[in-house]
C-alpha cells in the first residue's frame, strides 16, 4: 500500500502502476513520473482566479457559518440548565 497527499499521491501512485507487459515492473519509473507531472500538472491543479470581492464574501460567509456551527455545538455541549441556575443562586 502506498499513499500521499496531493502531488505525493499522484506521483507513488505513478510509480507503483505494474507494467503491461510485465506486472512484477513498474510502468513509470521516478522519473518519468516527475516528467508527467511536470507536463500536466497544470491540468490537475488549476487555480481559480476569482475577483477579490468573491474571495471576501466568501471568506466572510465561512466564517460567519463556521462560527454559528461552534457555538451551536458548544451550546449544546456545554450549557447546563441546572448549573446556570446554582450559579445565580450565588449572586
Amino acid at each position: 500500500m502506498v499513499s500521499g497527499t496531493s502531488t505525493g499521491s499522484l506521483l507513488t501512485t505513478a510509480i507503483v502502476l505494474p507494467s503491461p507487459d510485465d506486472p512484477k515492473k513498474n510502468k513509470f519509473w521516478a522519473a518519468d513520473a516527475s516528467n508527467i507531472y511536470k507536463i500536466n500538472g497544470s491540468q490537475v491543479f488549476k487555480t481559480f482566479d476569482f475577483p477579490t470581492w468573491v474571495r471576501l464574501v466568501g471568506t466572510l460567509l465561512m466564517a460567519i457559518i463556521g462560527g454559528a456551527i461552534g457555538f451551536y455545538i458548544g451550546v449544546k455541549l456545554y450549557y447546563n440548565e441546572q448549573h446556570e441556575k446554582t450559579m445565580e443562586s450565588f449572586s
